[in-house]
């Protein structure tokens, strides 16, 4: 791509604030995941906060998606996550990866309808063909527009992961040459902790705030060192919330931060009521299964997912990334299809392949280099066996195609062999 994309693709725009104190407010977070029904939580804070600050900055690191079957299964433009998200005002976003689990096509089309705009400033990213990061850039471009209150120009500049490296994207764009133009520089970053403070180091002085995603590290009083920029950062799906407030002194910008538990706030009613519409209409709340004690632990879990997949295919083994697991325990009684549902939100196929059973190891191995060192779950057996039958998703199949392995699809859904499982398991009496 041109030079010319990368200038293209920040965001640069001058918001509301008041005169009487000087100070902009910026409430930011990231990873929600579809957080649907923490969404009504962030709006009652929201509008707590406007009330002292109208022109507070709703700012978004990213992975808005994927977390919750009504949010990632719905046919609809926008989805309920994007609409929320309008609903509540939010001002830009970063892109992150989980923003493609539909693929290029779905995302192009919510942010079509999103009211607020993806900033991302280091594009290409790896593995999507010309052609569809040429539609995204084009898209990410139309969500350029400018706006001026009171004189401050801020300017928001985007990173997302698995893309062009931070200092080849900002060689095009030069920080120096945007700080100069603005008061306040803030980057919405999807690429990690790692790149974040490393970004912060490297830019000291010309960068501000860096709202930043990915890791879903918990920063409660943020991360900064000598002249850096903050670098902030929220768990993952709407537990938390930051908010950091800029004042203009003599001695430049001063800032305050204050991390909010969402859980210790109430709901806006008719958002809540809009997300309680969804589980409805979508059957989510029907019954199919009953515990009779707590399931404890993101591994059990995966093991009853691993289980479910050798009860459906009969094969030898079943292999799990843990990191497809998203709730830490379901309690004990009556579970509802979308109680089920968000063990794994991710709604992948269900693949197989026929290995040599002294291959398991590196691909146990790679499974777990490519979620973050997280030891996978693995469930079933090989002794004496020399070929075996490996049972697994299509997300952890993308990354084990290096070693050459041919993967046959099965036609089954990993939620659907959850679900099924459990009702199979646990029966309602």
């Amino acid at each position: 791509m041109k030079r010319s994309v990368f200038l293209a693709c920040f965001f640069v725009a001058a918001f509301a604030l008041s005169a009487q104190p000087r100070r902009v407010a910026v409430l930011a977070v990231n990873d929600m995941h579809a957080a649907l029904t923490q969404m009504p939580k962030l709006k009652f804070l929201a509008d707590s906060l406007r009330g002292e600050y109208p022109d507070l900055l709703l700012l978004s690191a990213g992975d808005n998606t994927t977390g919750n079957p009504c949010n990632d299964r719905s046919r609809e433009h926008p989805t309920p996550m994007t609409y929320l998200m309008n609903r509540l005002l939010f001002d830009a976003s970063a892109l992150g990866n989980h923003e493609f689990d539909r693929g290029v096509d779905h995302l192009v089309e919510e942010m079509r309808v999103a009211s607020f705009p993806y900033i991302v400033s280091n594009l290409p990213m790896l593995g999507f063909a010309p052609d569809s990061l040429e539609m995204l850039a084009k898209e990410c471009y139309s969500r350029l527009f400018r706006r001026s209150y009171y004189g401050y120009r801020i300017a928001l500049i985007g990173l997302t992961v698995d893309a062009l490296p931070a200092e080849e994207a900002f060689a095009s764009m030069p920080i120096k040459r945007i700080r100069a133009k603005n008061d306040l520089v803030i980057l919405l970053s999807h690429a990690g902790f790692e790149t974040d403070t490393l970004v912060a180091r490297q830019y000291a002085g010309q960068i501000d705030l860096i709202v930043g995603g990915h890791n879903h590290l918990n920063l409660p009083h943020g991360w900064q060192r000598d002249s850096t920029a903050l670098v902030v950062q929220n768990d993952d799906c709407l537990r938390h919330a930051t908010l950091v407030v800029f004042r203009k002194t003599a001695d430049g910008w001063q800032h305050t931060l204050q991390q909010f538990a969402l859980d210790r706030f109430p709901s806006d009613k008719p958002f809540a009521d809009y997300v309680a519409a969804l589980d409805r209409d979508l059957g989510f709340e029907q019954v199919v299964a009953c515990l009779d004690q707590t399931m404890t632990g993101k591994r059990q879990l995966g093991e009853m997912e691993c289980k479910s997949f050798l009860q459906a295919t009969q094969a030898d083994v079943a292999l799990l990334n843990i990191g497809a697991i998203r709730v830490d325990s379901l309690l004990s009684g009556r579970q509802t299809l979308g109680d089920i549902l968000q063990v794994d939100p991710f709604d992948d196929e269900v693949v197989t392949v026929d290995i040599d059973s002294s291959q398991l190891p590196k691909l146990v191995a790679s499974c777990q280099r490519s979620d973050r060192g997280r030891e996978p779950v693995v469930v079933g057996q090989t002794v004496g066996k020399g070929k075996i039958s490996l049972v697994t998703t299509s997300y952890v199949a993308d990354y084990l195609r290096a070693y050459g392995l041919d993967f046959k699809p099965t036609g089954m859904r990993n939620q659907t062999l959850l679900a099924d499982y459990f009702a199979r398991l646990f029966p309602c009496r």
